[in-house]
């Protein structure tokens, strides 16, 4: 935040009875840290402003330190303090810099999968953002084709494409029918995934090819997908790729052995192609937990209701996400800071941390 629109913010902020004054002579435009005066009576503290910019500018991420000029205000202790005795109030939110945002509207995005579960909540959460979408569908064309045909009703542009994204020709073709339809290409998600349900303790039940078409698709097919995306996006200007994870490859739980090996693998694959894709493509993934969607309905059959209520007692939040949750994430990540890249964000109702202690 710099110049006058940190200038602007200050002017909002009120404190618990001290007036707070913004300090001219102490305004310096390249730099983060701008002094301001606090006036008590006759007595003087300066104040340090920092201000930490995250996802997005809420005041948890502001810091106040405060420093106690030759200790002359007793109720100060010391030379350095937090801002424990000041409670700042927003008259408004503070928007974020389009410099440091990816704005969608009007670009266009490649979801693999896109024609079921998070791929289609997926596809359709960028069209309602004005993204156009190339809907990767290898099997169920009727829905990714019905997909289309809601995001063109959405006013944006779309096309199927269908093929298996083990075949690297197939992501290439992709890539390429995108940028021919569209123009350009800005924005990768991969979301294309399969498994098999298989108890861990059933070891013998795992076979070669299960262990090959698991890590064909969940963890070649993003490579090869990423890869052949990577040139249109940089010739676009650059953009993000975000790939659909999972905590199976944290916590090593889920439907099968190989499965939480192949999630383990993307996780890994995402901060390897960050590196390498930076600065023009920055490369993240969303890990999400149980989903009460069509494709665990499908895997646990009966077992699907008892599953989900399972799950939902044993996390923080008491629920299971929906695949419009994973959209959500899968968006936030989008538009939100451009400096996030490499890293995998967590999308499971508290899973991980587990339920609420005593």
């Amino acid at each position: 935040m710099r110049g006058a629109n940190l200038h602007g913010f200050l002017a909002d902020l009120h404190t618990d009875g001290r007036q707070v004054i913004f300090a001219e002579d102490r305004f310096d435009k390249g730099a983060d840290k701008t002094g301001l005066t606090n006036t008590k009576g006759s007595q003087h503290t300066n104040l340090f402003l920092e201000y930490h910019r995250f996802a997005t500018p809420v005041l948890s991420c502001l810091s106040l330190a405060v420093s106690n000029e030759e200790g002359k205000d007793p109720s100060l202790p010391g030379a350095l303090i937090r801002s424990k005795p000041f409670e700042l109030q927003r008259k408004s939110r503070l928007p974020i810099p389009e410099q440091h945002t990816m704005k969608i509207k009007g670009k266009v995005a490649v979801v693999t999968g896109g024609g079921r579960g998070v791929g289609r909540a997926t596809s359709l959460a960028l069209a309602e953002q004005g993204c156009s979408v190339l809907v990767h569908y290898r099997s169920s064309r009727e829905g990714a084709d019905a997909v289309v045909e809601k995001a063109k009703s959405l006013g944006v542009k779309a096309v199927s494409f269908g093929g298996d994204v083990r075949d690297d020709s197939v992501c290439r073709a992709m890539m390429q029918k995108a940028h021919n339809e569209f123009g350009r290409l800005d924005l990768l998600v991969n979301s294309a995934g399969t498994t098999r349900f298989i108890p861990h303790e059933d070891m013998e039940a795992v076979k070669d090819e299960h262990w090959e078409e698991i890590f064909s698709t969940n963890v070649k097919a993003v490579f090869q997908c990423t890869r052949a995306a990577a040139p249109f996006i940089r010739e676009s200007g650059g953009g993000e790729i975000v790939t659909i994870s999972s905590i199976a490859g944290i916590l090593a739980t889920g439907s099968s052995i190989p499965y939480c090996a192949s999630k383990a693998a993307v996780i890994n694959l995402t901060v390897s192609t960050a590196r390498t894709l930076a600065p023009e493509i920055r490369v993240n993934s969303v890990a999400p937990g149980f989903i009460a969607g069509e494709w665990l309905q499908e895997g646990l059959g009966d077992q699907f209701e008892q599953a989900k209520a399972e799950r939902a007692a044993a996390n923080a939040l008491q629920s299971v996400c929906e695949p419009k949750d994973v959209a959500e994430a899968v968006l936030s990540i989008i538009t939100g800071s451009d400096q996030v890249t490499g890293q995998t964000l967590v999308c499971d109702s508290g899973t991980v941390i587990g339920s609420k202690g005593f």
